[in-house]
């Protein structure tokens, strides 16, 4: 052991002070931890340094048999490199998002002469367009079969066999598609790809303007004496109307943006963020933080960025937080240099934003309630008390029975105790005591 720490302390003494990463391997070469660095130098020394009473940051040096590390030019590549060699390897010791797979895509295949709209959970640079993440793929399926009544295109696979038999699928006979692989449907190439158009606002979330748009086509068709078109257009306004996400509007001068709520039970946390896109919330993803205990919550939430928006199409424009995130500066460029665009950050403290932000803190609440009913076998939820006073108190669990105790005394002999209890927040007169003290 004496040799391998030498080891260890040899290699960090011979680190230039630049940014990058590290990574503590074990014996066989697996990578137990990657942390990032402004000064490779400073930070690695820092872990054979004077004592640490944290038994993980002991284990971790237990078990730590090699060191590598990776230097980058500035400390935002280093946080970049950091969230991807984190989802590729899962270490042991770092914070990681549980169930960390790839949520689902709308993919169009736009390269092509008639698109095709499928579901995919892998995006590729392969020319086709890509719309999401969505949080729930069964919904996100049920509402692509209801608006392939509005804009009927094509989901085969086997495309150029239907063409050369020029025979169409069921789908076509159904008026779920407009049959481009059958010459007798007579589709026209632009028409298809105002279909697509079309499909590609309303699943970004621009239906309004999609609205205005067959409005206005259906108006000039209609002058035009094309009634055959305008028809089309009103039975496409008619359905549209119908389909619309049912959500109350926030307003209409609302900004895209990912609103996150943190919460925290024992050593897990959870994060949860609403979408919201046009002024409705399209959509919710909630994350479990494995391993969180003794950070606190900006940290929790500088790892949630750098490894939940891994994808540069994910990364919204504007953040909702309750606080900043650690190392706020270089995570915003982290993001923003991944996106390709500026990421702002907002912390609201009243309206819309504020109220929204509540919301995705009760979610994140949820989860971790969830989950923790599960593995308890229990059903009850907490109150929404609880949870504001585990935020007050700074609690790493929400408390659900607190009992307390009260003594009082009347002379050297007269001491009583008054003992009472609250479950959930409400009171649990049936644990009520009151006793009286005597000395031995």
């Amino acid at each position: 052991m004496g040799a391998i720490v030498s080891t260890l302390s040899e290699k960090a003494l011979n680190l230039p002070p630049i940014p990058g990463v590290y990574l503590f391997k074990d014996a066989r070469g697996a990578v137990l931890y990657v942390g990032k660095a402004k000064s490779l130098a400073h930070r690695v020394r820092s872990y054979f340094g004077g004592d640490n009473s944290d038994p993980r940051f002991r284990e971790l040096m237990s078990r730590a048999a090699d060191l590598d590390t990776i230097a980058t030019d500035t400390e935002v590549e280093a946080v970049l490199l950091e969230s991807s060699l984190v989802r590729q390897y899962q270490p042991d010791f770092n914070v990681v998002l549980k169930d960390d797979k790839s949520c689902p895509y709308v993919k169009i295949s736009v390269q092509e002469e008639f698109p095709r709209l499928s579901v995919t959970r892998n995006v590729r640079n392969d020319g086709a367009r890509y719309l999401g993440p969505f949080t729930d793929v069964k919904l996100l399926r049920r509402t692509l079969r209801e608006i392939r009544r509005i804009f009927p295109v094509r989901t085969c696979r086997n495309f150029e066999d239907y063409r050369r038999a020029n025979r169409p699928c069921l789908y076509f006979h159904i008026r779920r598609c407009v049959g481009p692989c059958t010459t007798r449907a007579r589709v026209d190439p632009r028409e298809y790809r105002e279909l697509i158009e079309g499909l590609t606002w309303f699943l970004s979330g621009r239906d309004a303007e999609l609205l205005d748009r067959l409005r206005t086509e259906m108006g000039e068709a209609s002058e035009r004496r094309d009634y055959e078109r305008a028809a089309r257009r009103r039975d496409q306004i008619r359905l549209l109307e119908r389909a619309r996400v049912p959500q109350k509007v926030l307003t209409r001068k609302a900004r895209d943006c990912d609103v996150l709520g943190v919460a925290r039970h024992a050593r897990r946390a959870a994060v949860a963020v609403l979408l919201l896109r046009g002024g409705r919330v399209l959509g919710k993803e909630t994350r479990l933080v494995e391993r969180a205990a003794g950070l606190d919550d900006a940290t929790v939430l500088r790892v949630f960025l750098t490894q939940h928006y891994s994808n540069p199409e994910s990364v919204p424009r504007r953040l909702v937080l309750a606080l900043e995130p650690a190392e706020r500066e270089v995570t915003l460029e982290a993001l923003a240099q991944r996106a390709g665009h500026a990421v702002e950050l907002v912390i609201p403290q009243r309206g819309r934003e504020r109220k929204l932000l509540d919301t995705a803190q009760r979610n994140a609440a949820l989860a971790l309630e969830d989950l923790a009913a599960r593995t308890a076998g229990r059903r009850a939820r907490y109150s929404p008390e609880v949870f504001e006073l585990q935020r007050a108190l700074g609690l790493e669990s929400p408390p659900f029975r607190m009992v307390c105790f009260d003594i009082s005394n009347f002379g050297p002999e007269g001491a009583v105790a008054a003992v009472v209890a609250a479950e959930n927040g409400a009171p649990r007169k049936g644990l009520y005591r009151r006793m009286r003290i005597r000395r031995r």
